[in-house]
């Protein structure tokens, strides 16, 4: 009986020590319900791919080039005349990197070009200049010379010319496009060709495009000598020269005959950015 009895006890105990362990259970492993999933966090929306090459968003952006570039017009005064003036905020360049979102360094210097001498600021050639800067941290890179390198009747040369003694157009546009890429191999480069220039020509040879200078050529010989020089860095190239939308009503477009009137900056913008977005790597 007394067996019998201590059985029972032990049983109970065994029980009761089962039950209280039961409670012991951490809260953090008690099974939760099913909750909804949470909402994916919402994608950075970036600038055309490869470009963005730091990944923070924002495209870090080198214009190089003459005085359109950086922000000079022409427009008609009351006397019909053309007179030239500066306004960077409505400069093609600084409209198009508002529309973007892209981070602009305009370099571009008044009167230069890849052989020809700025006539403001640092009054340097393009290729002076882009020895003064360092493109280690640009995604892009725009050179937009190539006019006064032509009414400034620079030598033209020819492709084989010394990169390293310079002095022609085929020479210091090589130089240029070498230094940029030895300064930053992963920066896009893109060329820009002149726009046409009523300054010199005739209405029915279309002006600058086939008007010649004894050094270099026509405008179009200039085009030429860039395009060569693109497809040997494969390299693109955005032809504006032969533009009908920015050279169509050229001596509207164009009061003094160079420069554009501030309306044809902001077409020059669309296009130009079209133009980029549609070149331009994509993740």
């Amino acid at each position: 009986m007394l067996k019998k009895y201590l059985f029972l006890i032990f049983t109970l105990s065994l029980l009761a020590g089962c039950a209280s362990g039961n409670t012991d259970i951490p809260a953090s492993s008690t099974p939760s319900l099913p909750t909804e999933p949470s909402e994916s966090p919402t994608e950075v929306t970036r600038m055309p791919g490869t470009l963005d090459a730091n990944h923070d968003g924002v495209v870090t952006w080198y214009a190089l080039g003459d005085s359109i570039t950086q922000g000079y017009y022409s427009y008609f005064d009351e006397n019909g005349e053309g007179k030239l003036a500066l306004n960077a905020n409505q400069g093609w360049a600084n409209l198009l990197s508002t529309s973007t979102g892209w981070k602009l360094t305009n370099s571009a210097v008044g009167g230069s070009g890849f052989v020809h001498k700025g006539t403001v600021l640092d009054k340097l050639t393009g290729r002076e200049h882009i020895d003064t800067l360092n493109f280690q941290n640009a995604e892009l890179v725009t050179l937009a010379f190539g006019v006064n390198d032509w009414k400034g009747d620079d030598p033209l040369g020819q492709m084989d010319d010394d990169i390293a003694t310079g002095g022609t157009f085929y020479s210091n546009m090589r130089y240029c496009i070498e230094k940029i890429q030895k300064d930053n191999p992963t920066a896009k480069i893109v060329v820009i060709s002149p726009i046409n220039c009523c300054r010199f020509g005739f209405p029915w040879k279309d002006w600058g495009i086939n008007f010649p200078f004894a050094n270099n050529g026509t405008l179009e010989d200039i085009y030429n000598a860039m395009k060569q020089v693109c497809d040997h860095y494969s390299i693109p190239l955005i032809d504006v020269l032969h533009n009908e939308t920015i050279n169509g009503d050229i001596k509207n477009n164009l009061p003094d005959g160079v420069h554009p009137t501030l309306e044809v900056h902001a077409r020059m913008a669309e296009i130009l950015e079209e133009k980029l977005l549609a070149i331009l790597p994509e993740e």
